[in-house]
């Protein structure tokens, strides 16, 4: 962890409002003049008060990620576009619709880190309403009536949001190698291959070692993931057992390779 997000989680703990607090703030508010000095005294004071939430949310966002984790580099600059999120939804709170703080500002954190995350991380652009339609058909929630009516564009994001990647480092308990070293290497003057022809190919290498199907999905969940403990959990699989499981397809992958 970061010198940044150490400091951050620190600043979070020593400067956090009770619930009680946060509202008596937010009450205040709404009898300052916007833009007034003792407006914006009190927007940071709330806001320095709930960087935890800033924090969890930014952790809920990155455990369905396989680029991104928790303690990257990038990780001090989502939890600062988080906070520009959060005082966002402090300045747009509305005391008379009797709801918490809590539940607007991570819709507001919740956009500005997927936004940043879209814009830097994603291979292909996601306009913000089918990124947030991909999420919430991806979690079983009912979609957004903003969303796009084409099934098929959120689906097409879903699919860009989990593209696999080879070229994931394991160790095989000797060595480190990737899953794109199981599979055979292209000619050099062979077009590009879509990633979907490469994961069959990777695929058959692994039904000629006889892998079974369970260590064969992990591996495949391992390089969209990017975690074995993660990969393991969706699977309901053991860490320590899943490990195991992976460093022995590799050797025997490794035979079957050209």
């Amino acid at each position: 962890m970061t010198n940044e997000i150490t400091a951050w989680m620190n600043a979070a703990g020593n400067r956090r409002l009770t619930p009680e607090q946060t509202e008596s703030l937010l009450d205040r508010l709404q009898l300052l003049e916007e833009g007034s000095p003792k407006y914006r005294r009190t927007v940071n004071r709330i806001c320095e008060g709930n960087l935890l939430l800033v924090a969890k949310t930014v952790q809920v966002i990155l455990r369905g990620r396989a680029s991104i984790h928790w303690g990257d580099p990038c990780t001090a600059d989502l939890l600062q576009v988080g906070y520009f999120g959060l005082e966002d939804a402090v300045r747009r709170f509305d005391s008379s619709r009797n709801c918490k703080l809590s539940t607007i500002a991570v819709q507001w954190i919740r956009q500005r880190v997927n936004r940043w995350i879209n814009s830097r991380h994603n291979a292909v652009y996601i306009p913000e309403n089918t990124l947030r339609a991909a999420f919430d058909m991806k979690s079983g929630k009912p979609v957004n009536k903003r969303a796009p009516r084409n099934i098929d564009l959120i689906k097409q994001a879903i699919a860009v949001l989990h593209l696999s990647s080879l070229d994931m480092t394991i160790s095989d308990g000797d060595s480190l190698t990737t899953l794109a070293e199981l599979i055979p290497a292209p000619s050099d003057d062979e077009k590009p291959t879509p990633m979907e022809t490469r994961l069959l190919s990777l695929y058959e290498v692994m039904t000629k070692a006889k892998i079974d199907k369970i260590t064969q999905e992990l591996m495949i969940t391992y390089a969209r993931k990017g975690r074995i403990d993660s990969a393991a959990r969706s699977l309901g699989l053991p860490p320590g057992c899943a490990g195991k499981m992976i460093k022995s397809a590799i050797k025997k992958c490794r035979k079957h390779v050209r």
